[in-house]
């Protein structure tokens, strides 16, 4: 069976060059409506092989499949005489020899993807879940790894070279020494780079002494810029898109800068307000690609205290920072004769 995506628009069938050109006219038109802007729709994808196997992060949860509600044809969720309330863990009441499945909320209710892998996700990743749910529907359905198990979430970096698990549960495992021995075993046969337990603020890890990071490098006009994330940090799930981005984004800001210049005197350097900025995917090659005379500082705002505070400890020296329980700014400045990376103040807004 066909796999199916549950609340895409489109299925792996159809054109998805064609389906984003649209989407993005659709947005410009909309754009132009609201704004009086000009707008060009930049960005979109070429080839159809950009529409698949691109996402290096998907989750899903994971339920047994006597317990999903009916379906329609096309994977909607058939519609009932009733309310009922569906269950959402493989915990709940079912027969032992129903298979775990990967499943997607659809209309509020869980929809199986018809398929042990995910056609969008990347080549890595779909090994992984392949592997990962035969290996789950090996086990006895008292096992501790399955056991109050209600979803998953896979994370490879761009090249896919390490790809991480982690698996959420309603519950702690009652034996945490059989669920590391099973996660041990899923460890060698999918070559993940790390498995993670996680239940009410704890978590359970394998391997134990492996902080869960991913570690991504790539080359920017020149410059090598390396990443480090937390693996439950928020990151773009499409690179391709997020590199195409950037590049739009350095070559925009050029622009902007050098149309400062006026009566033969260089260009004011630009300071620079960025939104959301995650673990600085945007920020850091900003501030290492382009030449450090265009921006004298860059303020970097980022409400997830997680990707904020790596940000400042992997990426730039900090002078201060605290915690704060709804927002995280990051801000860097430099001037033209520094030789080294911005300095930077964190502190709550």
């Amino acid at each position: 069976m066909a796999a199916f995506l549950p609340g895409y628009e489109v299925q792996p069938d159809v054109d998805g060059v064609a389906h984003s050109l649209l989407k993005l006219e659709e947005s410009a038109i909309s754009i132009v409506s609201e704004t009086s802007c000009s707008v060009t729709p930049q960005l979109a994808p070429s080839t159809a092989d950009e529409t698949l196997a691109y996402r290096c992060s998907v989750g899903f949860q994971i339920i047994r499949e006597d317990l999903i509600p009916a379906t329609t044809a096309d994977g909607a969720v058939a519609s009932t005489s009733s309310p009922s309330t569906s269950p959402s863990t493989s915990s709940s009441p079912s027969s032992p020899s129903s298979p775990l499945v990967y499943c997607m909320r659809h209309n509020f209710k869980p929809v199986s993807i018809n398929s042990p892998s995910f056609p969008i996700a990347n080549a890595r990743i779909q090994q992984a879940m392949e592997s990962t749910i035969t290996f789950l529907n090996t086990l006895p359905a008292d096992s501790p790894f399955v056991t109050h198990l209600t979803s998953c979430k896979f994370i490879s970096s761009w090249d896919e070279a390490s790809c991480f698990l982690t698996l959420s549960y309603s519950d702690a495992p009652s034996e945490p020494e059989l669920w590391t021995s099973s996660a041990s075993d899923l460890h060698a046969l999918n070559d993940l780079t790390s498995i993670t337990a996680r239940f009410k603020k704890t978590k359970l890890s394998f391997p134990q002494d492996l902080p869960p990071f991913v570690n991504d490098t790539i080359t920017v006009r020149g410059a090598q810029i390396t990443y480090r994330k937390p693996e439950d940090a928020f990151q773009h799930p499409n690179p391709t898109t997020m590199h195409k981005a950037l590049s739009w984004l350095l070559e925009t800001m050029t622009k902007i800068h050098a149309s400062g210049a006026t009566n033969g005197e260089p260009p004011v350097p630009l300071s620079l307000l960025e939104m959301y900025c995650g673990c600085g995917a945007h920020t850091i090659p900003l501030a290492k690609a382009l030449p450090q005379s265009l921006y004298h500082h860059i303020l970097a705002i980022e409400l997830d205290q997680v990707s904020g505070r790596w940000l400042a400890h992997t990426h730039v020296r900090t002078h201060h920072r605290r915690r704060h329980s709804h927002s995280y700014v990051c801000s860097g400045s430099w001037t033209a004769a520094s030789t080294t990376s911005p300095s930077t103040d964190c502190r709550t807004s």
